[in-house]
């Protein structure tokens, strides 16, 4: 089974907090293209450590291989949404290539 890491860090690159809480996520790799992503997080999760521009990277580590980091994208969007009754903060934004 693959499995993924999936860190918040600041615009410098420095590493804020390991996103182990999170709920759904997704995103898009596209060659000469705009990727995406969107990452659902817990209600209670801080806002103050979400920021315009701050980035979000997802690690994968496929089976028998090493984790390796496969997506950047930066934080363009906070909302807050409630899916099912399930209150939920949703972080999306477009991957390095949006540069």
């Amino acid at each position: 089974m693959s499995e993924f890491e999936i860190w918040l860090s600041r615009d410098t690159g420095d590493r804020l907090q390991v996103l182990d809480q999170c709920g759904p996520f997704s995103y898009t790799l596209a060659l000469n293209n705009l990727g995406a992503f969107t990452l659902a997080l817990p209600a209670d999760f801080p806002r103050d450590l979400l920021a315009y521009d701050r980035r979000v990277l997802f690690w994968h580590k496929p089976p028998g291989g090493s984790l390796r980091l496969e997506f950047v994208g930066f934080i363009r969007l906070i909302d807050t949404a409630a899916p099912g009754g399930f209150v939920r903060r949703l972080v999306k934004g477009p991957d390095c290539n949006d540069l």
